[in-house]
């Protein structure tokens, strides 16, 4: 699922660029927001912890701009929340009719406009844990006091992320968009190579797949630093030239066309070396006449190469080769009603059904919902199986923790070593591509509610069971009423289906 398979494996937890400076980074992060929650009475540690996380990015500005939109989405959380505190306290079915519209209009948000979707996420989210603790408390002052706590537990993790990413000199969006990018043209001459020495490229079954979500990845931090002003539009429209025609060899080297001889693979690759070192110097590393001397490629082989090389300086500018500098999200599969209802249904379900249990430690059924719910059913599925993979490694970690590690140890530095170990091991695979990131999240996630669920040390393991189970009811709730038909068909499926057949 989404390109997985165990041969892969060793590949996505290899060592890439700056993998281990970030790792570092979110540990000691997390560890000295651990240590100063730990001497306030505050409850929400493990949140703490994950708001590390979810803060520290690669370069300095993506933490920035992270923060940007935490902070609204919290600000949306506290009126939402305290809004059905005040209206509906003492009324349960107006409640449950309040919050059931509230999650319609978030999922509807999201679909609408995915870019800003982790503004919906967060008050989803959120609102998926408070709601059961109202519930159990009714009492707006209860709901007040919890949203403090977290205000508090994200301003702290927000000052640490800033403070370690200061001190150790964490990399800019540039610098961090330049490795990316001579990262990405590597991989392409190393499958050129690969075809040269008559080998199919290794994960030749889906490099393309690989490339093109890495490339995405890369084309998203490019836009983001367009806007903020970091490149001028020319730079941005070159940088874009160069990703694209990485992406192109890649693919081209995946399907192996046979009528490219080995020369014409080694010529390629001696293309892509030039352009990498371009990147690398920021400066052309031959002139244009010698580029093309005795190279005896076609001018046709692959447009998005010569782009490339243009984009570079080592061809001559031709104002055909500029890229508009937009990022299209895939095509939806679901219109924004549509999709709001289904993803309402299946999280209002969740809900029903863990109040009928009297089970409110399962609320991550709901948690489920609203971070799996994407409107194109593949990426949906891929999310889930990243979802419930991570959840389970960070168990598996953390009753390794608390059944050989946590009861040899009695003191405070014991338990911040194990702490650092398990969160190290986490930060390791959330700072990989996008396919094993989401899962190094799930497994950080995973280890702090388990052992940061008080302020001291422990050995029960109720919130793990009570995770896993929640995470496989919100995926089936999600499966279910994203598969069957429902009465109402607001969306323009006949569009999709159409062009799907197209």
């Amino acid at each position: 699922m989404g390109g997985w398979s165990i041969g892969s494996v060793p590949g996505e937890l290899r060592p890439m660029p700056d993998r281990l400076a970030g790792t570092l980074r979110m540990t000691a992060a997390v560890v000295l927001v651990v240590v100063v929650m730990m001497s306030f009475p505050n409850k929400l540690i493990d949140f703490g912890a994950l708001m590390v996380f979810i803060c520290m990015q690669r370069s300095t500005l993506m933490t920035t701009m992270v923060a940007l939109l935490v902070i609204p989405a919290l600000l949306i959380t506290s009126l939402m929340v305290t809004g059905i505190a005040m209206v509906a306290w003492n009324i349960a079915w107006l409640r449950i009719l309040l919050m059931g519209g509230m999650f319609w209009g978030g999922y509807w948000f999201m679909n609408r406009t995915p870019a800003l979707g982790v503004t919906a996420i967060i008050p989803l989210a959120m609102l998926s844990v408070l709601i059961f603790d109202f519930d159990q408390y009714p009492y707006p002052n209860q709901i007040i006091s919890q949203l403090g706590w977290i205000w508090a537990a994200f301003g702290l993790a927000l000052v640490g992320t800033v403070f370690i990413q200061r001190i150790s000199n964490a990399p800019s969006g540039i610098a961090v968009l330049r490795d990316d990018v001579r990262r990405l043209v590597g991989v392409a001459e190393e499958a050129c190579l690969e075809r040269f020495r008559g080998r199919v490229p290794r994960s030749a079954g889906h490099i393309a797949g690989t490339m093109a979500r890495d490339g995405g990845e890369v084309l998203m931090s490019l836009q983001r630093l367009g806007k903020a002003k970091n490149l001028s539009k020319p730079q941005a429209e070159n940088c874009r030239a160069v990703i694209e025609g990485a992406v192109a060899v890649s693919q081209a080297a995946r399907d192996g066309r046979e009528s490219w001889r080995p020369g014409e693979w080694r010529r390629i690759a001696v293309r892509l070396r030039r352009i990498r070192l371009s990147v690398l110097r920021g400066q052309p590393v031959v002139s244009p006449a010698e580029d093309r001397a005795g190279e005896g490629v076609s001018s046709g082989t692959l447009p998005q190469l010569e782009d490339a090389e243009r984009a570079v300086g080592l061809l001559p500018p031709s104002p055909g080769f500029l890229k508009r500098l937009e990022v299209p999200f895939p095509p939806q599969e679901f219109g924004n009603v549509e999709f709001a209802g289904r993803a309402t249904l299946a999280t209002m379900s969740c809900y029903f059904i863990a109040s009928l249990l009297d089970w409110s430690g399962i609320h991550t059924c709901m948690i489920t919902c609203v971070v799996t719910a994407l409107s194109r059913m593949e990426a949906q599925g891929a999310k889930q199986f990243q979802r419930l993979l991570g959840a389970s490694l960070g168990g598996l970690l953390t009753m390794v923790a608390m059944i050989w590690l946590i009861p040899a140890t009695n003191d405070l530095t014991g338990v911040l070593l194990i702490l650092a170990g398990g969160t190290a091991i986490c930060a390791w695979i959330a700072s990989g591509r996008e396919k094993v990131s989401y899962v190094g999240m799930q497994m950080g996630v995973a280890f702090y509610l388990t052992v940061l669920q008080d302020p001291h040390a422990t050995t029960n393991l109720d919130p793990l069971r009570d995770r896993l189970v929640g995470i496989y009811l919100g995926i089936l709730a999600m499966r279910f009423f994203f598969s069957i038909p429902l009465p109402w068909h607001l969306a323009s499926r006949p569009l999709t289906i159409a062009a799907k057949a197209s």
